[in-house]
């Protein structure tokens, strides 16, 4: 049954010609099939790049993940976009579920 399936899908790619098709499939028979993968049974561990932040106000942990700067150093500012945003606001007088431009009864 698979091979009339086969054979059929290699006609319409191969203009309605089945010549090759055997030479296809035993290519594909004669390697190997490759190792059976072997199932995940654990995580390695993690380790953590960060400690975390002290809520007693003891010294401790940096909160971050990221390393710090040297004292004196400036860390590099993200620019921001100065592109104002679009406006969602609806006319002044206007109520919730209401259409501005169509009339009034």
């Amino acid at each position: 049954v698979w091979t009339e399936s086969l054979t059929t899908w290699y006609k319409y790619l191969h203009n309605n010609s089945d010549a090759g098709m055997n030479e296809l499939i035993a290519g594909i028979v004669s390697k190997p099939l490759p190792p059976e993968p072997t199932p995940l049974t654990s995580l390695p561990p993690s380790t953590p790049t960060g400690t975390p932040a002290s809520t007693s106000g003891a010294p401790g942990g940096n909160g971050t993940a990221s390393p710090t700067a040297p004292a004196g150093t400036t860390q590099p500012t993200s620019k921001t976009s100065t592109t104002p945003a679009a406006s969602t606001s609806k006319p002044a007088g206007t109520k919730p579920g209401t259409n501005p431009d169509r009339p009034r009864n």
